[in-house]
């Protein structure tokens, strides 16, 4: 499997959504080819009615194949590279913030 393989996985607590190589933060529900659904909070929704929560590192296909972020060829795959919107706070605005509140 590498990063050209479209797909959903959970890191860092948040879900992304993989696509043409290009990680985002994933913005509403996705639709599986097999008609699996995975939530914005990492909910697994089988065709079946069966869920399950998605664990940190795990990743799954758009064809509903569920595998492990790090057997994904892709040695460039860094949080910096996710796209974020710009009125999110990133991790260092949340420390500055946290750093505040301890003052």
């Amino acid at each position: 499997m590498d990063m050209q393989e479209d797909m959903v996985t959970m890191r860092n607590g948040r879900m992304l959504v993989i696509r043409k190589g290009e990680m985002a933060l994933m913005e509403d529900e996705v639709m599986l080819t097999d008609g699996t659904r995975v939530t914005m909070d990492g909910t697994i929704v089988m065709n079946d009615g069966t869920t399950r929560t998605m664990m940190e590192g795990e990743a799954m296909t758009m064809d509903g194949r569920l595998t492990d972020i790090e057997d994904i060829d892709d040695e460039d795959m860094e949080d910096e590279d996710i796209e974020d919107d710009e009125d999110e706070m990133d991790d260092e605005d949340m420390e500055d913030l946290e750093t505040e509140d301890d003052i």
